[in-house]
């Protein structure tokens, strides 16, 4: 894991020596173990690399970045999990090597194949590689968007990097904020973040997961590498075989993923997710790791007697982490600051508070089950999904009986809970996307919100869990992943999201999924001998949440300053009823994550307003 940032164009825009260093400062904190940087000029055109280093893989000076061979330079944050595999192919073609890194195979499959080598890859990687050959530069993504990389074009220069705040050093550009995202952040939540790949300022844009530009005196090439929209389903493929291919596809993603010279932790919940990696680790593929669990004593969101039974049958080294009353101002300020993005949910704000001590017991690697509930249908929204999908159906009938006795008691959200209601808004996305969030819709003044509506697949079921996986949930929980975890200068690892796992959940009937009245249905029967039955066995989804008044004193002072300090978001915000929240003793989830966004956003500008 690691910081990236450049830029190509014209001479006269080349970052002189006082910037690099500014930047070069930044990029510490992603990468503590050495920064460095090189220049090319090419008549008119110049190149700079700039890189920063957390080593997990190979922790030596030779493997230390920019890596050059004859063929190219390469600066690279990630990691690619099957680079030994890789490496013994290359090296049957003739290929020698200096070093034990990844790094050193990505840029031999680059030299060799161009473009063309991201197909070959497994892992999460954001990375700039420039071709001595036909001087071009190639910019590029994982399929997930596990890694962030962000781009800001002017006129005919591109400048690149792992965090906006690079750029911004960089250009020395007066950034102008995007007021129009912040609405609908406020509006609908986090799940607008990941609808476009426009960012908090304007001119300032994601690159697309999956995406690789290429930069050339022809101009710049983008194009997708990985063509997923044409999985079908294999209807004759039977119940029990599924299962063990999920099963096997899953432990082997989990192996590469287990790969590092520094010592792995998992968070652990009550969840199949967590659970199901842990058990699998330690008796599948004998790696001993440490755990950490979030310790609360609010009722709705307390897992520990589940953690607690799976801690003892596997003898884990464990630790819960408790967060404090009065958390910290100045500490959301860093997080925001560092990353130029608003912490987009409380989740988050736990996470951080669980890599601060994993940073303090000297970890560097950190495994999470995200992306599992998207590839394998495990929220209740995707419940009323498949009872959508399948009100045509023969089996209907069972389906929503099972549905009924067993999923709708345990779901808070009345809206759903309610089949009918949910089926007359399902043609208006906007309806349905708002129905299930999680946000009180009276506290913005402007209603008006634009959902696109984006097609992966003809199939309703699986085309719903591509775009949470793709645009609602998961795109927006990486960034944050990423940002809090290399605060702390920690790698963040997701087993789940695997090109081979995703491509063949996706190619399951949807009964598979969803059977039973339990979601996940065939991850939890691939764990069966593993995972704890009673896990197995559960349907109730806690979630991985705490309230607002658990951390902050909403009716002090000081927390109204905060989110009431800039005049341009006080225009678009509804005092009067958010007043009224904050005199309530006791706040609901909604109004909660609400106070928790409005926070942010009031800090972001507070720093770049």
């Amino acid at each position: 894991m690691c910081g990236i940032a450049g830029y190509l164009g014209s001479k006269i825009f080349l970052p002189n020596k006082s910037l690099i260093k500014n930047c070069s400062r930044l990029m510490r904190r992603r990468g503590p173990d050495n920064v460095n940087h090189k220049i090319i000029l090419n008549k008119q055109k110049s190149l700079l690399f700039i890189h920063s280093r957390l080593s997990i893989i190979d922790p030596v000076k030779i493997s230390n970045q920019p890596m050059e061979d004859e063929n190219g330079i390469l600066i690279f944050n990630g990691e690619i999990y099957n680079y030994i595999e890789l490496k013994n192919s290359l090296i049957k073609k003739g290929y020698k090597f200096k070093t034990n890194s990844d790094t050193e195979v990505l840029l031999k499959m680059l030299s060799l194949h161009g473009e063309k080598a991201l197909n070959s890859l497994d892992g999460m990687w954001a990375f700039a590689y420039y071709n001595k050959r036909d001087k071009s530069l190639i910019l590029s993504k994982d399929r997930f968007g596990e890694k962030p990389l962000y781009i800001y074009q002017d006129k005919n220069n591109i400048f690149f990097g792992s965090n906006i705040n690079y750029i911004l050093s960089l250009t020395k550009i007066k950034p102008e904020i995007n007021y129009n995202k912040f609405h609908d952040f406020l509006f609908a939540g986090f799940r607008t973040i990941g609808l476009t790949e426009d960012t908090f300022f304007k001119k300032i844009d994601n690159l697309k997961p999956n995406t690789y530009l290429k930069i050339s005196d022809k101009g710049i090439d983008e194009k997708h590498y990985w063509d997923y929209k044409n999985l079908k389903i294999n209807n004759n493929l039977k119940y029990l075989d599924a299962k063990e291919l999920i099963k096997s596809t899953f432990i082997e993603s989990l192996k590469r993923r287990l790969r590092s010279d520094f010592p792995i932790a998992c968070l652990l919940s009550g969840g199949l997710d967590s659970n199901s990696i842990i058990f699998a680790a330690i008796k599948k593929l004998n790696i001993d790791m440490k755990c950490y669990s979030i310790g609360t004593k609010d009722k709705r969101y307390d897992e520990s007697t589940i953690i607690d039974k799976t801690k003892n049958k596997l003898d884990l080294s464990h630790s819960y982490v408790k967060t404090k009353k009065n958390f910290s101002y100045k500490e959301i300020y860093k997080i925001i600051k560092d990353g130029a993005y608003p912490v987009s949910s409380i989740t988050q704000l736990l996470y951080y508070f669980l890599n601060k001590k994993i940073n303090n017991d000297k970890i560097r690697v950190l495994l999470s089950g995200i992306g599992s509930d998207e590839i394998f249908a495990g929220y209740y929204t995707h419940q009323m999904y498949y009872l959508f999908s399948s009100e045509k159906k023969r089996d209907f009938g069972k389906v929503y009986l099972d549905w009924e006795r067993f999923i709708k008691p345990q779901v808070r959200n009345s809206g759903l809970n309610d089949f009918n209601y949910f089926k007359k808004g399902i043609k208006n996305q906007e309806h349905v996307f708002i129905a299930n969030d999680t946000f009180p819709n009276n506290l913005v003044k402007n209603k008006n919100i634009s959902i696109p509506k984006k097609k992966y697949f003809k199939d309703y079921f699986k085309n719903q869990l591509a775009n949470d996986l793709f645009i609602h949930y998961v795109p927006t929980q990486l960034r944050d992943l990423d940002q809090i975890s290399m605060y702390w200068g920690i790698e963040n690892r997701s087993p789940f999201l695997s090109k081979n796992l995703f491509e063949i959940a996706f190619s399951l009937k949807n009964s598979f999924l969803i059977k039973d009245g339990y979601g996940k249905k065939i991850l939890r029967d691939s764990m069966k001998g593993l995972v704890s039955s009673e896990i197995l066995k559960s349907r109730n989804k806690i979630g991985f949440n705490m309230n607002m008044q658990t951390l902050f004193d909403i009716k002090s002072k000081n927390f109204k300053d905060r989110i009431f300090q800039n005049d341009k978001l006080n225009d678009f915000i509804n005092l009067e009823e958010i007043n009224k929240i904050l005199e309530k003793d006791t706040i609901n989830n909604p109004e909660s994550h609400f106070l928790f966004s409005l926070l942010n956003v009031g800090t972001f500008l507070e720093i770049y307003g």
